[in-house]
């Protein structure tokens, strides 16, 4: 479930994405990479500018909307990612969290969420291993031929 931003929320967020985007603006302006003192003359590298100055602010609006998400502020109990179990805590401050890269459209991005319930943390390490172990054994089948 996704929790809704409070009104205030909602317009230091609307601030702080203006700040941003008026910095992507300006840097779009100057037509210049940041660090370095040559100006963007191909269209490519235009194009390319825009992509990265875009992409890096669609990235920050998926973060603060996965921030929003039950897993990301676990409270004493919160659902399994993997199986919808319920996971205890004893406080919210005890609630394990785990960094998650998800990979976007526009790049990667990192998501600090309540970790896997025990019985899938246990499950899906057994099955890694399990997995690591066939490899291993046909790599070996596969040098002998």
């Amino acid at each position: 479930m996704t929790r809704q931003r409070s009104a205030e929320e909602l317009r230091v967020l609307r601030e702080e994405f203006l700040v941003r985007a008026k910095a992507t603006f300006d840097s779009r302006r100057a037509g210049i990479w940041p660090g370095r003192e040559e100006r963007l003359v191909t269209f490519t590298e235009r194009e390319d500018r825009a992509c990265e100055v875009t992409d890096a602010l669609a990235r920050w609006l998926l973060e603060e909307h996965l921030s929003l998400d039950e897993g990301a502020d676990p409270g004493v109990q919160v659902d399994c990612p993997i199986c919808g179990g319920l996971v205890r805590y004893d406080s919210p401050q005890q609630a394990e969290l785990e960094i998650r890269e998800l990979k976007t459209r526009r790049g990667k991005i990192e998501y600090e969420r309540a970790a896997w319930c025990l019985y899938e943390r246990l499950v899906c390490r057994a099955w890694a291993g399990q997995v690591k172990e066939l490899i291993a054994a046909l790599e070996d089948e596969s040098a002998g031929c």
